[in-house]
């Protein structure tokens, strides 16, 4: 079974996450897809536009059981997933080249961090995003700059962002009915390949640079003592307490260790 669909027809190139049995949840296999699939579209000329999109209901539900699982035994196995993420060319924002989210329903943890990097996100209008870390004893070491405080915090400790809500601050470029997703990303990808595509390009790369306004050696350093951090965390009680929670479906019993 092929995780990724990748096909390119006018310019415009669609990536589709086909584990729709298990919500898009991302695994080794499905990450190391991703990024051959963003790896192919960069280094294809005839490709100027991108979409990424999921199958199904949900659009993504970030890190797969299976990590969580793993994690009880092996605590650096979030290092693995860390820097499958760190090497995909659209996560870590090095594509180059327009791209479209098309958010077919809600995101949970990586799948939020999927959505939101696109330059431009089309997402159902009934679409929940939310990043339960903090529920696992784990850190965000993913960023996104220029959201208003109240939002990030919301965000970045668990609670659930409505796409409206995602709307009203500027995450989210256009919010519609479930079905009409695809097309509202398709027509808006339209009108980006009416334009000249190397100066779309270049003016959206001063775009995400202003956007930033970090210097890039401060961002990586903020995202190596993050991950580092995030390693540690992941080796106290209270990660292993909140995995075993969360796969024995039982509330779990936090000692601050």
């Amino acid at each position: 079974m092929t995780l990724i669909d990748y096909k390119c027809e006018k310019h415009l190139a669609t990536i589709t996450m086909r584990r729709g049995e298990k919500r898009n949840a991302l695994n080794e296999e499905m990450l190391t897809c991703l990024n051959e699939a963003w790896t192919r579209f960069m280094s294809d000329d005839d490709a100027w536009v991108a979409i990424i999109t999921g199958e199904g209901d949900i659009f993504c539900a970030g890190a797969d059981r299976s990590f969580v699982e793993r994690s009880l035994d092996e605590p650096d196995i979030w290092n693995r997933f860390n820097t499958l993420t760190s090497i995909d060319p659209y996560l870590s924002r090095r594509v180059g080249k327009p791209t479209i989210s098309a958010i077919n329903g809600s995101c949970f943890g990586g799948g939020v961090s999927l959505a939101l990097s696109a330059d431009f996100r089309i997402a159902d209008e009934e679409a929940v995003f939310r990043m339960p870390e903090t529920d696992f004893g784990a850190l965000i070491i993913d960023w996104h700059t220029g959201v208003p405080l109240p939002v990030l915090a919301a965000l970045n400790i668990g609670l659930p962002v409505t796409a409206k809500r995602a709307y009203e601050v500027g995450l989210l470029n256009e919010i519609v009915h479930k079905d009409r997703v695809m097309d509202e990303a398709a027509a808006f990808a339209e009108s980006l390949l009416s334009k000249p595509p190397l100066s779309l390009r270049k003016n959206l790369e001063v775009t995400r640079m202003l956007y930033a306004k970090t210097d890039p050696m401060e961002h990586i350093a903020l995202h190596d003592y993050c991950t580092q951090l995030g390693v540690r965390l992941s080796k106290t009680e209270d990660s292993k307490e909140a995995m075993n929670a969360y796969l024995n479906k039982k509330p779990p019993n936090y000692q601050g260790k």
